[in-house]
């Protein structure tokens, strides 16, 4: 079931729009909030409530905002956006819908499976085919797909979300190949930061939920130091973003020495879910 919701604070015709998913809370919302004060803003969510607030606390600017709640897996929700726009080109997409869903490969049950794949990449698929043919056709805009540090560090137990985000890289990487020259394509890949990722976390035992939680809990990263950095490299036309720290370091010491790495953080993931299970 799908509402919309549309409020003009202004007509400025001239004002770029930005597409933002997941845009009701944590990293999609403070993304919005940055882009809001260039752009009018398409705000994208399954949480209606949340998506009403983030209409209403956002709603102070001078531009215009267009609200959709709905899936992203849903094509109905895309052909919303396309309809909303009325021609229009944005200048921005970007992709932050997700959702954690844990799980070993053998165990998982399939369902988790298709949940974690519909949200996290079918939805930013059909995102792209809706509107990366336009932008690449104007020569304009930037796309910016929110992945994870889990799509290179393989989390054991965290199987569908690892798998899915590790999608989302390869796609976008593949996007880059096919219109990079004409659009700047930035693929984040940021590990753990304060959010509400585990209030709507598929859990398939409690030691992932316990381990999720203790790592947003403990992290000092919050999504709006994210989203100034996310932004400020997408607009430098980088395809990667791993936050500086730990992040950038695992990824060069993967590229370098994947095997010794991959062993590496094997052990430390099986002992903080040792110390979690007991």
């Amino acid at each position: 079931m799908t509402n919309n919701a549309a409020l003009k604070y202004g007509d400025g015709p001239s004002v770029d729009w930005a597409v933002v998913t997941g845009a009701a809370s944590g990293l999609g919302f403070a993304i919005s909030k940055e882009l809001g004060r260039e752009c009018n803003l398409m705000l994208i969510d399954s949480d209606a409530s949340g998506l009403a607030k983030a209409h209403r606390d956002l709603g102070g600017g001078a531009h215009s905002i267009y609200a959709i709640t709905g899936d992203v897996s849903d094509a109905g929700i895309w052909a919303q956006a396309r309809a909303g726009l009325d021609g229009v080109v944005p200048e921005w997409l970007v992709q932050c819908a997700g959702i954690a869903v844990s799980g070993s490969i053998a165990d998982a049950p399939i369902e988790h499976w298709r949940q974690a794949l519909d949200v996290n990449l079918i939805g930013i698929v059909l995102g792209c085919k809706t509107f990366a043919g336009d932008m690449a056709h104007a020569d304009k805009g930037h796309i910016i797909h929110i992945a994870s540090r889990a799509a290179i560090t393989a989390v054991p137990r965290f199987g569908p979300y690892v798998v899915s985000k590790a999608a989302v890289v390869a796609m976008t990487e593949t996007l880059y190949n096919e219109i990079g020259d004409r659009v700047s394509i930035t693929v984040a890949c940021p590990s753990y930061f304060r959010s509400n990722l585990v209030d709507r976390m598929v859990a398939q035992t409690e030691v992932e939920r316990r381990a999720l939680e203790r790592m947003i809990s403990s992290s000092p990263r919050s999504a709006e130091d994210l989203a100034t950095a996310i932004l400020k490299a997408a607009r430098h036309g980088d395809l990667y973003f791993f936050p500086p720290g730990e992040d950038r370091r695992l990824w060069r010491l993967k590229r370098l020495m994947p095997q010794r790495t991959m062993k590496f953080l094997r052990n430390k993931f099986r002992t903080v879910l040792r110390q979690l299970d007991k």
